[in-house]
């Protein structure tokens, strides 16, 4: 589930991911339902699914209420939860909620920091960061295991250093294969930087994918996964070390329900 509260009637902030053709998305009158509300409906009517968001803005929420939710999310599905992350682009919006978005980065790495310290402890722990600071609290709920996967999302630089030294893993939007390649390395100098093998940081990337049947899409323009590339391409994304397809199906509920059904009986067992 992605994550935006506010969307200006006008902006100046570019969107950084162009080459996905879904800046339609943030035209003023589509809506984005809150990823916490929505996945606990899922989780209420579902048992194995793992439910993820991609991504939710840390910086534009308070830490220790995004932590409680999180846990609760967490609680509620039996520890099924996927916590992603991302600092925003939108200055506007970071404006619209009288949030800080110059020093979102710094902001982002302490409040990693601060929920994972919150959901590690049952006793009152303190945290002093220039951007979060708190003392002996405890959060009124924490996850079913202690924690919850942290994904940074983001392909700048900054976000791929703090997915190598603060994430359980990095997620990829709209990444390519030979953007994935280059993303790579850089991830690997990162993770070796922070004293970390790239082994224990898991990668996921975020595609459409076009079914082998005629169905509309919503976004024609957008970039896809063809049926008939679909087994190549996903095979070549994990020899390079993705271990996480996360399908964005821009379709009607009923195409979506013959995709998956497609996806699970075929393409699942073609990939081995």
């Amino acid at each position: 589930m992605p994550h935006h509260d506010a969307i200006p009637g006008s902006r100046a902030s570019v969107y950084p991911y162009r080459q996905s053709k879904t800046e339609g998305a943030f035209t003023p009158g589509v809506q984005w339902l809150d990823p916490f509300v929505t996945l606990g409906a899922i989780a209420a009517a579902t048992e194995r699914i793992r439910l993820g968001t991609a991504v939710v803005i840390i910086t534009q929420r308070n830490p220790i209420v995004t932590a409680t939710e999180v846990a609760s999310l967490d609680q509620i599905s039996g520890g099924r939860v996927e916590f992603g992350v991302g600092v925003g682009w939108m200055a506007e919006e970071f404006a619209a909620l009288g949030m800080n978005f110059k020093d979102r980065g710094a902001a982002a790495d302490e409040y990693i920091e601060a929920m994972r310290l919150l959901w590690s402890s049952p006793q009152p722990v303190s945290y002093h960061g220039k951007h979060v600071s708190f003392d002996n609290i405890v959060t009124t709920c924490r996850p079913v295991n202690g924690s919850v996967p942290i994904w940074v999302g983001g392909h700048t630089n900054p976000a791929l250093r703090r997915s190598a030294s603060l994430g359980d893993g990095w997620h990829g939007f709209e990444a390519s294969i030979d953007d994935v390649r280059g993303y790579r390395e850089k991830i690997e100098k990162y993770c070796a930087d922070a004293g970390r093998d790239v082994s224990s940081l898991r990668m996921a990337v975020h595609r459409n994918l076009e079914p082998p049947f005629p169905a509309a899409n919503f976004l024609p323009d957008r970039p896809v996964v063809r049926a008939a590339d679909a087994v190549d391409t996903f095979k070549t994304y994990q020899d390079l070390g993705i271990d996480l397809v996360c399908l964005d199906l821009h379709y009607g509920f009923e195409d979506v329900v013959k995709i998956l059904e497609w996806v699970g009986a075929d393409l699942v067992p073609a990939l081995g």
